[in-house]
């Protein structure tokens, strides 16, 4: 299980450094990250729940925190719910 969100986290990470935007990445983005871990989309948005995000004034683009997409990924690859400390 280590190794697996050790894995998911490094290529999240790699996503993160060719985002488009600063503060979150766009369901596009998130996307793409999920294919390449082989991860169920509606599962990881189930995992996401209601999260605060914020829109790209320029784009209009609705961008995800980092943390939020960290979080529900970690929840996804050990098939768990947030923890209460992890909810923001």
């Amino acid at each position: 299980m280590q190794k697996k969100k050790e894995a998911g986290l490094s290529v999240l990470s790699s996503h993160w450094k060719k985002k488009q935007f600063d503060d979150g990445m766009t369901g596009e983005e998130i996307l793409a990250v999920l294919r390449k871990l082989k991860i169920n989309p509606s599962k990881f948005w189930e995992k996401l729940g209601i999260n605060t995000c914020v829109v790209d004034k320029e784009t209009n683009k609705v961008l995800h925190y980092h943390c939020d997409i960290e979080t529900a990924l970690i929840c996804c690859i050990e098939n768990r719910e947030k923890h209460l400390g992890e909810w923001d």
